[in-house]
């Protein structure tokens, strides 16, 4: 018998006995990227009028792009945001993350295509 390599993976990462179901969760593109607070941000006060300007304009080029946020986590030892999200397509990722960065928004360190593993598991074994 041959072994289920996606369907043992997918089994590991049951918690609840109930598979999530990754076409909800990853829309068509999804990036991962390591991200620092960009020019923008230098010398605004967290919590003030002006950094809650500055954040809603933030997420305002996230919504014009359809931009899905599935993750964001503060990594100590990266001294960095790791944020997971979800996009339409790749273009419109590039778009965004574009503007992200030269609006001075973010400064990126790392970005790149997320698969899931059960696909990439998939894919590499041909299953």
């Amino acid at each position: 018998m041959k072994a289920d390599p996606v369907g043992c993976l997918t089994e590991q990462r049951q918690t609840d006995g109930v598979r999530p179901n990754y076409e909800e969760l990853f829309m068509a593109y999804t990036t991962v990227s390591i991200v620092r607070p960009g020019s923008a941000w230098d010398g605004i006060v967290s919590g003030s009028e002006e950094w809650v300007s500055t954040f809603g304009t933030l997420m305002d080029v996230l919504a014009e792009h359809s931009a899905q946020q599935v993750g964001n986590y503060y990594v100590p030892g990266l001294a960095a945001n790791v944020s997971i999200q979800t996009y339409p397509d790749r273009n419109t990722a590039l778009r965004c993350q574009q503007q992200m960065a030269s609006r001075g928004f973010l400064e990126y360190q790392s970005a790149g295509e997320g698969i899931p593993m059960e696909e990439m598991v998939g894919i590499i074994s041909g299953a």
